[in-house]
């Protein structure tokens, strides 16, 4: 150390800091040899890769076509199920299926129950039909006899004229 003036307190925190810079440098280098050996690991992973893309490359190109009909075995295993699973399956498709029959079923009756509420209704026997007509033959509307009467009166004498 050279030779300054310095307070005992001084030389202390000099005397820790020149002890600290080795201790600091030897982090950085360890630093530095933790990212040449990853960057190393990372190439050669990376070559590894080059190599299976182009070894897939090269199967894929020899290889015949796959056509949609062949399915490959591994999907097969994942898509298999259970018989159980096809029973509750089964079941619950059965379930929902009554219920929209249901629903559709109670829809209808509403439906047909308003139809019914608000047509008139229709007589049910031949003879309540009878008295029905013959009722509405004897209280004809004023106003369209009086219409009938009027277009009868007009093709009359159109046709009178005519001649």
């Amino acid at each position: 150390m050279d030779e300054v003036n310095v307070c005992c307190g001084c030389r202390k925190y000099l005397e820790e800091a020149e002890a600290e810079e080795p201790s600091v440098a030897e982090e950085q280098s360890e630093q530095k040899e933790i990212i040449q050996a990853t960057k190393a690991q990372l190439e050669e992973e990376r070559q590894r890769e080059i190599k299976r893309m182009e070894k897939a490359m090269e199967s894929s190109l020899n290889s015949s076509p796959i056509t949609e009909a062949t399915v490959p075995l591994e999907i097969t295993k994942m898509t298999e199920v259970s018989p159980e699973e096809i029973r509750r399956r089964q079941e619950y498709l059965r379930q929902q299926r009554e219920k929209l029959l249901a629903l559709k079923k109670q829809e209808r009756e509403k439906l047909l129950q308003k139809y019914e509420e608000s047509s008139s209704s229709r007589p049910k026997s031949a003879r309540a039909a009878q008295r029905a007509v013959q009722e509405e033959r004897a209280n004809p509307d004023p106003n369209v006899q009086a219409f009938r009467n009027s277009l009868a009166a007009r093709l009359k004498a159109e046709v009178i004229d005519m001649k």
